[in-house]
Parts: C-alpha cells; structure tokens; sequence
C-alpha cells in the first residue's frame, strides 16, 4: 500500500479559537515526533469557524501507531472536553494516495 493520508476537520464555536490553537501548538510537535510521519499541516478557514488538517505518513499503520501513542494522552483528554462542552466537532476522513 501507498502514503496514507488523514483529513480533519475541527468545527468551533467563535470564542473557543485561541483554544483551539492552543491545542494545535501543543499537537503538532507531538506529531513530528511520530514514526513514519511524512508532513503535518494545518490550516484556518477564512470565516475562522474551522480548522483543516492534512497528515501524510508513509503506511496506515504509522498513522493507527499514532493514534495509540501514550504522548497524545493529555492533549486527548482536552480535545474530549472541549467536544463534550458541545462548543466543537470534529471530523476524521483517510485516504489512500493513489497517484
């Protein structure tokens, strides 16, 4: 199988933009420390009501690895309180790179 790429999307309400950038500074590094990443990027909407994120790794299992890694617990734990305060959506899409 080729790179594997991950899309997200983060939907938030207008007061809750300086968190969510907080939480952005905090992931990314934990990204790029990550086997088998090959880019992190994330991005603003212009109308500031959502961030995009494209992830490319080099196989699906770097990306699953990943998502398991006990570095990202903390950083989890404020994402899931800030989804259940109702205040934010998040969205998960994969994709195989097929050209």
């Amino acid at each position: 199988m080729g790179k594997f790429v991950v899309q997200t999307k983060t939907f938030f309400a207008e007061d809750q933009e300086n968190l969510v950038r907080e939480l952005a500074d905090i992931s990314l590094p934990i990204f790029k420390r990550q086997p088998g990443l090959i880019d992190v990027q994330l991005h603003m909407s212009l109308d500031r009501s959502h961030t995009m994120g494209i992830i490319e790794w080099e196989r699906k299992e770097d990306h699953e690895a990943c998502m398991a890694s006990p570095d990202f617990t903390p950083f989890n734990e404020k994402w899931e309180e800030l989804m259940k305060s109702g205040t934010a959506r998040f969205e998960l899409s994969t994709y195989e790179v097929i050209s």
